[in-house]
């Protein structure tokens, strides 16, 4: 892995990553880093960012501000949207190919995802995969969107997704209801 620091500036920044593994720090500004391939770890510092993840297990780190962190679902990543009203999603990647004259919509990504979505109010979108939701004491009123329909794959995997609720959150302090397909904490 290496480091970028000779693009980053205290202003707004737009940084494009390689296909190797890099770690990218930004300052003030509000950036757009596009990390490229390769595993890296991202990291958004102050301001409203712009990160996306490329093929790779990457990490976003939002930092303080209203971020949007976005990976394209082909690997195990990380997503932490830090302090600020985050919007942290998994886009869903899709091929076409012909197969013996048969004509065939493949989803690409049954990778698994950690969401982290910090202080504010966060909007987590998944997709297909055993996702994590991580919440933790006063992380705001966080909406989740975890939705596999119109996916298309075959084969078989193991979908079971998991909130996980950090130090200090007792079952007493939980309201759990159902409203139609949502489930509300």
């Amino acid at each position: 892995m290496f480091e970028l620091p000779a693009y980053v500036t205290a202003g707004d920044d737009v940084i494009q990553g390689s296909g190797f593994s890099e770690g990218i720090a930004t300052q003030a500004g509000n950036d757009t880093v596009n990390a490229g391939g390769g595993n890296d770890i991202v990291d958004g510092g102050l301001g409203d960012d712009t990160l996306h993840g490329q093929s790779g297990n990457d990490q976003l780190q939002g930092g303080e501000g209203n971020d949007t962190l976005t990976v394209d679902g082909s690997g195990s990543n990380t997503l932490d949207g830090g302090a600020g009203d985050d919007t942290l999603k998994v886009n869903r990647q899709t091929s076409a190919r012909s197969t013996n004259g048969y004509y065939q919509r493949d989803h690409t990504s049954v990778a698994s995802n950690t969401f982290e979505g910090g202080l504010g109010d966060d909007r987590l979108e998944g997709t297909v995969g055993a996702d994590t939701y991580v919440f933790g004491l006063g992380d705001g009123h966080d909406t989740i969107n975890d939705s596999d329909n119109k996916v298309y794959y075959s084969g078989s995997y193991n979908k079971t997704d998991r909130i996980v609720l950090g130090e200090g959150i007792t079952k007493d302090a939980l309201t759990i209801r159902r409203d139609g397909n949502h489930l509300i904490l």
